[in-house]
């Protein structure tokens, strides 16, 4: 059982994690743990050039190829006893479902100079949230949660009380009074499952809306230590293999990373929302969710990314440049012949062409070409020696 993890700021540096690699893929990757499998569909690991030939089954060897499984990610939305939404918690889980990281969204969080993530939701509830948080990380989620107060003591009642560690005490000033009275004191506090739904969404008089998100961390780190803590299978709401119930089960069997993303108040209309990095916090999602789901489906190209050099590790070097630049990298392996000198990349719709040429620019050097064939992929990428050459 791992020890709850202390909940920290998204701006930290941090190093990226690359754990989704099938350890024979990549010499350099060998411990790894394989989230990348051999699927039985020949027609897209063979149809980029029409034509179809048994693969081989050395990951080392030339034509090698396999499928990627996406990262598993899952978005929790929670309510206030209002009704009002007071949480956005995005989770990943790392390899083989032993610990993870959960990212913590201000709900006040800015999309648009007129909108904020609280906006979409009073308007157009959680569908169209989980779509303007998917919009605004540029990934989406396997899956999402929507938890309203009755669903947050429903889910949080087996492991209740939570020993939560309070950042700041929180008060309330009853009407009539002078002085506020203490609700929750600052430091350990034991919190009922009917009083979680409160304490996420709780707002102290002045404090800036981020604020929220450090006790949101607590009361998530109390939560995993509690299921950490026990063997009884009861203290996880629902499946353990599939949604929420994975991701608890998964965060409380390794280390785990709680992020705040905070950012700046700032008026929004006649009410004041949350102004955070963009481009920050989809490179911290890249982090979290190396191989993402698209925001939209389709709106990323299908790309196949092979290594024409030999023993390159595609996944930790090139794979992640690709994805932040737009592509959805359905298939890694190798070239048929090693020896590529100039890494080549060839698509196969007119549509794709200016993703083409980004994807050369960021690669370096690159042979763009077009190919009017039928394919299941969008665009394929063969690194040569002269961007392995350059890559750090």
């Amino acid at each position: 059982m791992s020890a709850p993890a202390q909940p920290r700021r998204a701006k930290q540096k941090r190093p990226a994690v690359w754990p989704w690699v099938l350890p024979a893929l990549m010499v350099v990757a060998a411990a790894a743990i394989p989230l990348l499998v051999w699927y039985a569909a020949d027609a897209i690991l063979n149809s980029s050039d029409g034509t179809f030939q048994e693969r081989p089954t050395d990951p080392a060897a030339p034509g090698y190829e396999v499928l990627v499984v996406a990262s598993p990610s899952h978005m929790v939305l929670g309510l206030d006893p209002a009704g009002n939404l007071a949480s956005v918690t995005v989770i990943s889980l790392a390899s083989n479902d032993r610990g993870g990281t959960a990212l913590f969204l201000a709900p006040e969080t800015i999309i648009d100079p007129n909108t904020r993530l609280a906006d979409v939701y009073a308007a157009q509830g959680p569908e169209a949230t989980r779509q303007a948080v998917a919009d605004l990380m540029d990934v989406n989620t396997d899956d999402f949660n929507f938890l309203d107060a009755a669903g947050w003591t429903g889910v949080v009642n087996p492991a209740a009380p939570l020993s939560v560690d309070n950042p700041v005490a929180l008060s309330s000033t009853p009407e009539g009074a002078t002085e506020p009275t203490e609700i929750y004191p600052q430091g350990n506090i034991a919190l009922q499952s009917d009083q979680v739904a409160e304490f996420m969404a709780w707002q102290n008089t002045g404090e800036a809306l981020s604020a929220r998100l450090d006790r949101q961390a607590a009361l998530w780190a109390g939560w995993i230590a509690a299921i950490a803590a026990t063997d009884d299978p009861m203290v996880i709401p629902g499946e353990r293999t599939s949604g929420l119930g994975r991701m608890l089960a998964g965060l409380a069997s390794g280390p785990f990373v709680l992020n705040t993303f905070p950012g700046e108040d700032t008026p929004v209309g006649d009410t004041v929302g949350v102004s955070i990095d963009v481009p920050q916090l989809r490179s911290d999602v890249l982090d979290m969710v190396p191989f993402p789901h698209p925001a939209v489906a389709g709106s990323r190209p299908k790309v196949k990314l092979l290594d024409g050099v030999g023993g390159l590790d595609l996944a930790s070097t090139y794979a992640r440049p690709l994805i932040a630049d737009g592509a959805e990298i359905i298939i890694l392996g190798n070239a048929r012949e090693f020896g590529v000198e100039a890494t080549q990349i060839i698509y196969y719709s007119d549509k794709f062409e200016a993703e083409a040429r980004a994807f050369g620019e960021t690669l370096g050097s690159a042979d763009i070409f077009f190919e009017d064939i039928e394919a299941a992929i969008d665009i394929e990428v063969i690194v040569g020696e002269n961007t392995a050459g350059t890559q750090g």
